[in-house]
């Protein structure tokens, strides 16, 4: 057994190419099998969505995910609302908005995008500031919700070697299909210092990305957008937003932090359903 997951890693190695500084190959939560993470709970994960592209089945179409912030807002990365071929193009073609169920085939619902909104500062050569907004057509319920972390707390959660949660449907290395199931895993903060290098940036990493990952786990194709957070109990707080790596488990993983963005993300997600929402409701979903 020992050995046959050598083997399997080698090729996973061989397949998975090196992405460089604002290379965005939607990033899945490696192979379980392979690589120590494992199934998320049916009830766990309700506030993670999947974005998959209009026409075509869930499984085939999953090109992103996302969480709920609250009924009407889902916080996902900038790049995947941008042409894949082309990213400094809006993507085109309609996408719905699958949330409810950690299972891509059984239970999931639908709901089709009212708006995006991409951060104004964002640029995808070099990755910068990868972060967006879905409006919903309308209001979901029975889903949770996660925190969004201020400063003080995100702070605190990324020290060198905190542990991590990433979760996603994606790709269990690149030219494997999409899992079906939700898979997570348990990833470690890395010093952005040391992530350069590993993941072979010419730049240094702006101040307000997270980099964890290493070990073999890692956020793959099909994940970005996804979180990078904590759980307590039945409270999430989500920390990060996956935006681009080297591979499939090559190294660690770049993230968007979320604590920059909490006056953007109030002004824009939060006052479109009650005026009296701040970010502080946000994080206490009171919203």
């Amino acid at each position: 057994m020992i050995a046959r997951k050598v083997i399997v890693f080698i090729m996973l190695l061989m397949v998975c190419k090196g992405a460089s500084a604002g290379e965005y190959e939607p990033q899945s939560v490696v192979d379980y099998l392979i690589h120590g993470g494992h199934m998320a709970k049916p009830d766990g994960n309700q506030w993670q969505v999947a974005l998959v592209e209009s026409g075509r089945t869930h499984l085939d179409g999953i090109f992103c995910s996302g969480t709920l912030i609250n009924n009407k807002w889902v916080l996902t990365a900038a790049h995947c609302l941008m042409d894949p071929l082309d990213c400094e193009k809006p993507r085109a073609g309609w996408f719905w908005v699958l949330y409810g169920s950690t299972d891509l085939v059984v239970s999931a619902k639908l709901v089709a995008p009212k708006n995006t909104v991409i951060n104004p500062n964002y640029r995808c050569k070099p990755s910068r500031d990868d972060i967006a907004l879905i409006e919903l057509e309308e209001p979901v319920s029975d889903v949770g919700y996660v925190i969004l972390a201020d400063a003080l707390t995100e702070s605190k959660l990324i020290a060198p070697e905190q542990a991590l949660l990433i979760s996603g449907w994606g790709k269990t290395a690149i030219g494997n299909p999409v899992s079906r199931y939700l898979m997570e895993a348990e990833i470690k903060v890395v010093k952005n210092s040391l992530c350069e290098k590993a993941v072979g940036l010419s730049d240094k990493l702006p101040s307000n990305v997270i980099c964890a990952g290493g070990g073999g786990k890692d956020s793959c194709k099909g994940d970005s957008g996804g979180p990078l957070y904590v759980r307590g109990g039945s409270k999430i707080t989500q920390v990060g937003v996956v935006s681009f790596g080297r591979g499939c488990g090559e190294g660690p993983g770049v993230y968007t932090g979320v604590s920059a963005y909490m006056d953007w993300i109030s002004k824009i997600a939060v006052t479109s359903v009650s005026s009296r929402c701040t970010a502080k409701d946000i994080r206490e979903l009171r919203c």
